[in-house]
């Protein structure tokens, strides 16, 4: 069975100018300015309802990883995204030169709460994840949607491994802990050997009496 999954961005996070940590959370890409009055077209990397209705700050993330913080005049549903209109963005040049190209953000704070048992992709990002051997696999570093169900995409000793985001696979999501939990099921994390360093002590065998509490905790929301 796949995980469910909903996520307001695919690789979610930035730093604040001051570095200080991963403060906002990108909601889309401004690809293309739209008319002459300053507006721009943002593809929203958002599926949460409405994102965008009622948005009246967002931060400007240029491709240098400059910030800057804008408040929206307007927002309206386009075929291809959504047209945005900067306050202080009035002409075409304006926009294309300070916003096209840009990513759109909002604060991490900002981001809506999800349901018990799920998470968001960008809290996924950066977990480390193990068996439930205690065998270390690797660092979740990005995350693949396939139409069917996601896959994990994950960096270790032994290199990338790749895994399906299925309730079969994923024991346990921690992110309080900074970690998730898999099953090695036949063919699947067979390569990565189970060490002393890291073990909690559990088996393979305990894997099958994770309860479905903790499987539904497993669900990721993007």
């Amino acid at each position: 069975m796949r995980l469910k999954a909903h996520h307001p961005t695919r690789t979610a996070l930035a730093a604040d100018s001051q570095g200080s940590g991963m403060n906002y959370v990108i909601i889309g890409e401004i690809i293309k300015v739209h008319g002459v009055k300053g507006e721009v077209l943002v593809r929203s990397l958002s599926d949460v309802p409405d994102r965008y209705r009622g948005l009246e700050t967002a931060v400007v993330i240029g491709s240098d990883g400059s910030l800057a913080t804008f408040a929206i005049d307007g927002v309206r549903e386009a075929d291809l995204g959504v047209v945005v209109k900067f306050h202080g963005i009035d002409d075409r040049e304006m926009a294309q030169d300070r916003l096209l190209g840009c990513s759109l953000a909002i604060e991490r704070a900002a981001v809506p709460p999800h349901e018990s048992g799920e998470n968001y992709h960008f809290e996924l990002i950066g977990l480390e994840v193990v068996r439930t051997d205690g065998a270390r696999v690797g660092i979740l570093e990005s995350i693949i949607e396939t139409g069917a169900n996601d896959v994990y995409v994950v960096r270790g000793p032994r290199g990338e491994v790749l895994i399906p985001a299925t309730r079969e696979v994923v024991a346990q999501v921690d992110v309080a802990a900074g970690q998730m939990t898999v099953r090695p099921l036949p063919g699947l994390l067979d390569e990565v050997e189970a060490t002393d360093e890291g073990t909690d002590g559990r088996t393979d065998e305990a894997s099958d009496d994770v309860s479905d509490e903790a499987s539904d905790e497993a669900a990721g929301r993007r």
